[in-house]
């Protein structure tokens, strides 16, 4: 009878673990290592390797910190291509085509620093580095914007390890865009609901252009944005974008005679040139708006810019579009 009720006692207990062994998620292990080079000129280029993923990227961006420094003009570009490292504790030899090339080994300084992760997983913690990647570092900005020949540059790097997560409590990454444009989209954005904004989207056979321009009711400024997707050869895939925020709400003007207004105007300072007209009838812009980019000038204007204006105002804060 004992041996009966101890059966009965075992099966349950088995039953009761089964359905959490079959929610159970695995994470899977990850390393990264990243190189910060500073420039003179007010560029800051980084490089990121993720093994797991056979990508590299590397970016490059002028303007400072705009998290820091909100008013201000930035400027940057990203480039991805799949590489073939696979582990970054020996030598590292990556080539993104004409764009940048890596040739090195990563030097930890120090011992690593032990980092916690989420209490519904099990498994070893993860290690973070800080050191220095010596050897070969080139980078040719797309367009001749910037060169630069490096031999070390400071470096960090971080490892996970495999670990076994509560149902739904893993972490898997999920890029906006799908294959190497996930890995480098686009800065800019915004999140505003007190504010008008004016979107304009151009897609030709080699890139995907985007224009927006965005008032803000209670600061009476006006920030510009601008991004561009594309293909290089050698299969990098790149983003540029460029950034004049806070700046004269005057350079943006919308009729505003009408709840939703028939055109707007705008004439943002550098790196954009000109001015584009928006008319409701026709949804698109005109004129003869440019922006420069690292390394490329594109007109804005002229290639069937399909636009849309979204205004709000005190009274009414949802969007009112078209």
């Amino acid at each position: 009878m004992k041996r009966i009720l101890a059966s009965c006692v075992l099966l349950v207990l088995l039953a009761a673990g089964a359905p959490m062994a079959q929610a159970a998620e695995i994470q899977r292990p990850e390393e990264h290592l990243t190189l910060e080079v500073h420039r003179k000129a007010g560029f800051v280029v980084n490089f990121q390797l993720d093994p797991q993923d056979h990508v590299a990227v590397v970016s490059s961006q002028k303007g400072g910190n705009r998290i820091e420094t909100p008013r201000g003009r930035w400027l940057g570009a990203a480039y991805a291509a799949h590489a073939s490292t696979d582990d970054l504790s020996g030598e590292v030899h990556v080539r993104l085509g004409h764009v940048a090339r890596l040739q090195g080994h990563f030097e930890p300084v120090g011992l690593p620093r032990r980092g916690h992760h989420s209490h519904f997983c099990r498994g070893r913690a993860p290690l973070y580095d800080s050191g220095r990647f010596v050897g070969r570092i080139v980078f040719r900005g797309d367009g001749g914007y910037l060169r630069l020949h490096a031999g070390r540059a400071n470096a960090y790097r971080s490892r996970s390890f495999r670990l076994r997560c509560s149902h739904g409590h893993a972490h898997h990454e999920h890029n906006f865009l799908p294959g190497l444009f996930g890995y480098i989209a686009p800065l800019v954005g915004f999140s505003s609901r007190n504010s008008t904004f004016l979107f304009a989207h151009v897609k030709t056979k080699h890139r995907v252009f985007n224009f927006q321009a965005l008032h803000y009711l209670r600061e009476q400024s006006t920030t510009f944005t601008a991004s561009v997707l594309e293909w290089l050869p050698g299969e990098v895939a790149t983003t540029r974008w460029v950034e004049a925020s806070r700046v004269a709400a005057s350079d943006f003007q919308v009729d505003e005679t009408e709840r939703h207004p028939r055109t707007a105007t705008v004439a943002p300072p550098w790196p954009f040139r000109g001015e584009a007209t928006y008319r409701r009838e026709a949804q698109r812009l005109s004129g003869d708006l440019r922006v420069s980019f690292l390394g490329e000038n594109l007109r804005i204007t002229g290639h069937g810019a399909d636009a849309e204006l979204c205004r709000a105002t005190p009274e009414e804060p949802s969007w009112l579009c078209r």
